[in-house]
């Protein structure tokens, strides 16, 4: 547990993430292969990101600590393409990205900038993954027939400009993500 957390019991915090944005032609590519998959409750296309960083509850005081922290993070921009469906315990659906060595570098590097601000490396592997719906008890036949039907998805590539600070609010029908800040990424050399 990261030393911030219980610092948010004591004053103001929001729950905030840093990710990548989906174009709008990726969310609706994404949009398109979803079924009527009973007990699937599925992202909204706009809400649908790739989470490089969870960062839980954090105190007010520390999103501008968080915000320096990674600002000019001279990470290049770079080229992403989600391919393939997934999913962990057929709970969440998820689409994969083809590369991600990338992905893993630019993440190690936040990894190097958070922690001084108390953000330990997390303990679980890093399997970068756009969610597009989390299942409560769908069949576990459409599941497969989903996931099968899917299996070697490519959808056309995009070039990553900036980094996402995201807030998630808590809500019944499910998470509200809002952008909260934008960081931009270095120019590629030519």
């Amino acid at each position: 547990m990261s030393k911030h957390v219980a610092a948010a019991d004591a004053e103001a915090s929001r729950r905030l993430f840093l990710g990548i944005e989906m174009p709008e032609s990726v969310q609706a590519s994404l949009a398109a292969i979803r079924p009527d998959l009973p007990g699937a409750q599925w992202q909204w296309p706009a809400d649908l990101h790739l989470t490089l960083r969870f960062l839980g509850a954090v105190p007010d005081g520390l999103g501008a600590r968080i915000s320096e922290a990674v600002q000019g993070i001279d990470v290049p921009q770079f080229e992403l393409q989600l391919a393939g469906v997934g999913h962990f315990g057929y709970r969440v659906l998820w689409a994969g990205v083809a590369s991600d060595a990338e992905l893993q570098a630019f993440r190690h590097r936040l990894d190097n900038r958070l922690a001084p601000l108390g953000f330990g490396p997390d303990q679980a592997d890093f399997v970068p993954h756009v969610t597009l719906a989390r299942t409560r008890w769908s069949p576990r036949l459409a599941l497969e027939q989903f996931l099968a039907e899917h299996r070697h998805l490519r959808l056309p590539g995009w070039r990553i400009t900036h980094l996402s600070l995201f807030s998630s609010e808590p809500v019944s029908s499910g998470p509200v993500y809002r952008v909260v800040e934008r960081f931009a990424l270095a120019e590629a050399l030519a």
